[in-house]
């Protein structure tokens, strides 16, 4: 190196902007809410997407977290984790403290464990139950994946949607298409023994399969509508389910609603498929 030439020298300031803007990298994508607050001013000075969504969408969670953070006796030790409850959400919320742009701050990770508090909500009271089929509805069955999400469980999710329901309903009455989903809903859960089933929708069901790879839950689900059309096979109109698969493993870093929307398109890709084929035999 030429003596006249300085090797670069980074100063505090640099370091910590450095460090701030690694920071700021790592966690906008996140699935779990990240609020970063100043000690002095109780002002939030970095918040990611999740929580600009959250805050957008609840204009009190701020507030009532901060009135949860002044109950608490003191400053939250590094890595220490509270209890945080709003519009029944529940979330573990663990501190970080750090230096943000010379301000003493702590960094609050949020992770939903609503899944977790509730099991017994989903399984006894009417708002987490489908009143028809008996299976979790919508809200318990996107708790339960969100805790698996959280738990970087490796599992296959599914989205199964009945094939000609609308026609079903209109043609032979509302009590033969609620025959038509209980059949549908017996026959997916026998997938596995602990596979979890929700119904998602009038036609549509979610499966969350543990332990099954992309091609295991595919074979399992093929097994399911071959048993599903075998018993409604002498029923006067086609029946049939169209589904879409998304394996899912400890590595994954999508959101719960980012990997719903993948394997709805896949879904929509083999419901389109079907119908072709449908129209093809008729």
């Amino acid at each position: 190196m030429n003596e006249t030439e300085a090797s670069p020298v980074t100063t505090p300031e640099q370091a910590l902007a450095q460090s701030n803007l690694l920071l700021t990298t790592i966690t906008y994508n996140l699935p779990q809410i990240v609020l970063i607050i100043s000690e002095a001013t109780r002002k939030v000075v970095y918040k990611n997407y999740t929580a600009s969504m959250a805050l957008e969408e609840n204009s009190g969670f701020l507030q009532s977290f901060l009135r949860t953070l002044g109950r608490w006796p003191g400053k939250l030790p590094a890595g220490s984790a509270i209890e945080f409850a709003l519009d029944r959400q529940f979330y573990s919320v663990t501190a970080y403290p750090l230096l943000w742009k010379d301000e003493m701050s702590s960094a609050y990770l949020f992770n939903d464990i609503s899944a977790q508090k509730l099991p017994d909500r989903a399984e006894k009271t009417p708002a987490h139950k489908d009143p028809l089929t008996k299976l979790h509805n919508r809200l318990a069955g996107i708790m339960i994946l969100n805790k698996w999400l959280d738990m970087k469980k490796s599992f296959a999710l599914c989205l199964a949607n009945l094939d000609n329901l609308r026609y079903v309903n209109e043609t032979y009455g509302k009590e033969e298409g609620n025959h038509y989903i209980l059949a549908a809903a017996k026959h997916l859960t026998a997938f596995s023994s602990d596979t979890v089933v929700s119904r998602t929708g009038g036609d549509e069901f979610m499966i969350l399969a543990p332990g099954f790879t992309g091609a295991e839950a595919e074979t399992a689900l093929e097994d399911v509508c071959r048993c599903f059309q075998e018993e409604i096979s002498e029923k006067p109109y086609y029946c049939n389910m169209s589904y879409g698969i998304t394996p899912v493993d400890s590595l994954n870093t999508h959101s719960a609603s980012a990997l719903l929307g993948l394997t709805d398109e896949r879904m929509c890709q083999a419901k389109l498929l079907n119908k072709k084929r449908r129209l093809l035999i008729l």
